[in-house]
């Protein structure tokens, strides 16, 4: 049986599902609903501020999570996410407030020490890595993070993440990694029109990551981890180089938040990536 792509560590009570392998400058995790503050349909680790939950137990599970990532960053980005394809690359030197954030679903870094942030509740997240040989400069290094539904999916925002992300270090997608994090997946998310229609327009393939659905025709079943593997080999990543987690968060709620099997009151998790601020 091969190993799983990604595993849990805890840490201070707060279990954080990182990568089972990772170059030791990359710090990647994704935070499951155990260990938080938050109560009632929240339970407990929240970290979405725009869902109905207390502001003060979010701020304190967000505080933890930090925490536990063993790091002191100097600086933890986010966006506003609004199911786009848009990129921002986020920097010390140009850092926005937290309270004003640029409506992004993709953001990219080559800066040690600033962690790149996003929430999600069945959305896909794609997290994405990369070293270039800079010459007497030493390596490059970069990471990225894109929010994908399916709006996100079909308007390329993977794909985007990934060429950016190529372009800050100065190579080609080729030289990159991704992976695919937990997420609704093939087995749960049922979609019917506009969605149908959105993904034939998007891609050729489209048909190939569909499957029939029990309630039958005009409903069917959306592989959005698949869809998203195409998306970045069409991009110019090897196949070989993007690993799916393979963890539908729609099927266990006991472990994570999903907004379509909780019917849309539920919190947040969040995808981390940064490169550490000193080298392992």
């Amino acid at each position: 049986m091969p190993a799983p792509v990604m595993h849990v560590r805890p840490h201070d009570g707060v279990p954080l599902l990182v990568p089972a392998e990772a170059p030791p400058w990359l710090f990647l995790a994704f935070t499951t609903r155990g260990g938080g503050f938050s109560e009632g349909p929240f339970a407990s680790l929240n970290l979405g501020r725009s869902v109905g939950d207390r502001p003060d137990a979010v701020r304190r599970n967000r505080e933890r999570v930090l925490a536990a990532t063993g790091e002191r960053w100097h600086w933890v980005a986010g966006a506003r996410q609004v199911h786009g394809c848009e990129v921002v690359v986020a920097s010390r030197a140009a850092a926005w407030p937290a309270e004003c954030p640029p409506e992004a679903d993709a953001l990219v870094t080559t800066e040690p020490g600033v962690l790149l942030w996003a929430t999600f509740a069945d959305c896909v997240p794609v997290f994405l890595w990369g070293e270039s040989d800079g010459g007497s400069q030493g390596k490059g290094r970069g990471v990225a993070l894109a929010h994908a539904g399916w709006r996100g999916t079909v308007a390329g925002v993977a794909a985007a993440a990934a060429r950016r992300l190529a372009a800050e270090l100065g190579t080609g997608p080729a030289a990159l990694s991704a992976l695919i994090g937990p997420s609704i997946g093939p087995c749960c998310y049922e979609v019917d029109e506009p969605v149908l229609s959105a993904l034939d327009s998007a891609f050729a393939w489209s048909r190939e990551v569909l499957s029939p659905s029990p309630r039958g025709e005009p409903y069917r079943h959306l592989d959005l981890w698949e869809t998203n593997r195409r998306v970045l080999i069409d991009a110019g990543l090897r196949p070989e180089n993007i690993y799916v987690a393979g963890l539908c968060t729609a099927c266990d709620t006991e472990r994570f938040y999903s907004h379509r099997a909780s019917g849309g009151r539920t919190g947040r998790m969040a995808g981390l990536i940064g490169i550490r601020p000193f080298d392992a």
